[in-house]
């Protein structure tokens, strides 16, 4: 057997990692013309619910290869597939996910992401490093440098062991040659630009040059995320010039004169609605941000003191510029009535404007999780709004924090469950799947704290925390991690009722799912409220971002609460007739 292994370290846990690799339609965006041109499963199945027999559609070698390899594995530390051209050789691609313990205290866990192909066969010894490095050039290319990549061979009668890192030539005719392999790094990336066989035209990871921006130019469409994702080798579509990635970060050195380090200036939309009230509050208690509300021209929102309102018209693409131009932040909250063009309205304005970074109105749940993503529910379109996104040159970071406790818990029996005034109870199940939730004050601390760091770090040397670390990703946070029976448990403590005033029936999660879809179809609204919450209920742990994501909570310093004392905030809220879409009070 001959192998070819590669791996990297990740600064994000095994679930972050894993996820995004699953997800195979996203793959060829990495690559636009690259090695791999298309990965999918033959039957209508996705990625992460693959099982062993599966088979894969793969499109490969520039769209001249189809083949139909066998999943093996799938687990979360291993996938992996067997694919084979008969009577000569048969690849075993294994990708394994293994958690490295944090290298500092208040650190999160690392990933060791492993590529190893295993090769058997006739003429399984053409793919060791030895003949294949040979046939390639890589090794006089060595000399030449084009790309950084980790390139071991296994012991066997046919080659000895090895393990170094070399600098590898893929460009020209040698385009594509086992490209795939260790091909997948995530962080922050610096870019070494190669043209032509042999000629280095920048190269920012050792040279020090910055790349010309004729060279940036040609080479930023062909990446799709330049902070935070999953990417192969990228090629040019003429296959002579490649582009390779290193981890790395930009530095406030780096930067042009008059950049400022800072967040100070925020604009923000909904600064009055549910989570954009305790936003705007703890921005304002920082004292290091100027805060601006938009309104929409006759609302009668009422935002926090303090805050500077302007009224725009959504529709007027130069009264948003004007209002948005000087400001380094827009926050977008808006409401389930707002229409659905508004979000676009804004980022486009917001790039005229020249805003650097952008919460968008991703508030709660894990977006990024492809389970959710694809449930058929509003939050498969987040792919699409952050590409477009860094399309127009803007960061961004949205919260996942779980459905809001105190509006949900009082929002009525679609959401939690709980109709408070009946005091009956419909559980998911039979109520005991715990997700994660975060109260309003939390999130506002979370993005508060967020826009308050460093926008990146001095130089090498400099270790603080700063918003860098989130730029193009989500930040994960939670309060509590909570089952329907818990909540319930905690309302009697603070109330002092019992059980046995109340009326508690069981659901199955996927029926009231799917009864909500019904619902959306004909335009009830309450259908996707019970849809959201009865999906994210599911007893297969996709609530719970916590154990699939880890937490930033220790990061931001975000303080550890008392779960009662929420419930009482939620209490009052009930007790005042607090209701979504008319009464928020």
């Amino acid at each position: 057997m001959y192998t070819i292994t590669t791996s990297v370290e990740i600064a994000a846990p095994p679930g972050v990692v894993r996820d995004k690799f699953l997800d195979f339609a996203a793959l060829p965006t990495y690559s636009p013309s690259g090695f791999i041109r298309h990965i999918s499963s033959v039957i209508d199945k996705p990625p992460t619910h693959l099982q062993a027999g599966d088979r894969l559609n793969c499109t490969v070698n520039y769209g001249k290869t189809h083949f139909t390899p066998i999943v093996q594995a799938n687990t979360p530390a291993l996938f992996s597939w067997v694919g084979s051209i008969p009577g000569i050789f048969t690849g075993e691609h294994r990708f394994s996910f293994g958690s490295i313990d944090a290298d500092q205290p208040g650190k999160p866990y690392r990933t060791r992401l492993v590529h190893e192909e295993r090769f058997t066969g006739l003429l399984s010894f053409l793919m060791g490093q030895g003949m294949l490095a040979n046939a390639a050039g890589w090794r006089e290319n060595t000399r030449q440098g084009n790309l950084r990549i980790d390139f071991t061979s296994s012991p066997s009668k046919h080659s000895k062991p090895a393990a170094h890192r070399t600098w590898m030539r893929i460009a020209g005719s040698q385009a594509g040659v086992h490209s795939s392999m260790a091909c997948f790094f995530l962080g922050n990336l610096r870019v070494t630009y190669l043209r032509g066989i042999g000629e280095k035209v920048a190269d920012s990871s050792n040279s020090g040059r910055r790349i010309d921006a004729e060279t940036m130019a040609e080479i930023t469409p062909l990446i799709p995320d330049r902070s935070y994702g999953l990417h192969s080798i990228l090629y040019s579509k003429d296959r002579k010039s490649s582009v390779s990635f290193v981890m790395t970060g930009e530095y406030v050195k780096d930067q042009p004169a008059g950049f400022s380090n800072r967040i100070q200036r925020i604009a923000i939309v909904g600064a009055g609605g549910t989570v954009g009230r305790p936003i705007t509050e703890e921005l304002l208690r920082t004292g290091q941000h100027s805060v601006t509300a938009l309104t929409r021209i006759g609302s009668t929102s009422q935002v926090p003191s303090g805050v500077q309102s302007i009224a725009v018209d959504y529709d007027d693409e130069a009264s948003l510029v004007r209002a948005l131009q000087g400001h380094d932040c827009l926050i977008i909250s808006l409401s389930v009535q707002t229409p659905r063009d508004t979000q676009p309205k804004l980022l486009q304005a917001a790039s005229q404007a020249g805003i650097r970074h952008v919460m968008p109105n991703v508030w709660g749940c894990d977006v990024m999780h492809p389970p959710l993503a694809d449930s058929g529910l509003n939050w498969g379109g987040f792919r699409e709004l952050v590409a477009g996104i860094e399309a127009k040159g803007m960061g961004w970071t949205a919260l996942i924090c779980g459905f809001w406790y105190e509006h949900s818990l009082v929002l009525g029996p679609s959401a939690f469950g709980f109709d408070l005034p009946a005091k009956k109870l419909i559980l998911n199940d039979d109520g005991n799947t715990k997700i994660n939730i975060s109260t309003l004050a939390q999130c506002g601390r979370a993005v508060s704290t967020l826009l308050s760091l460093p926008v990146l770090p001095e130089d090498e040397q400099d270790d603080q925390l700063t918003l860098s670390r989130w730029r193009n990703k989500p930040v994960y946070i939670s309060s509590f991690l909570l089952s329907q029976r818990d909540m319930l448990a905690s309302w009697l403590r603070v109330t002092g009722e019992t059980a046995d005033s109340w009326t508690i029936e069981q659901e199955s999660s996927q029926g009231r799912y799917e009864r909500g879809l019904e619902l959306m179809k004909k335009g009830d609204h309450a259908g996707l409220v019970l849809a959201m919450y009865s999906r994210v209920f599911f007893p297969n742990g996709d609530g719970n971002h916590e154990q699939r994501r880890g937490l930033d909570n220790d990061l931001l310093r975000l303080p550890t609460e008392d779960l009662d004392e929420h419930t009482r905030q939620a209490k009052a809220m009930s007790d005042r007739g607090y209701n979504y879409m008319t009464n928020r009070n």
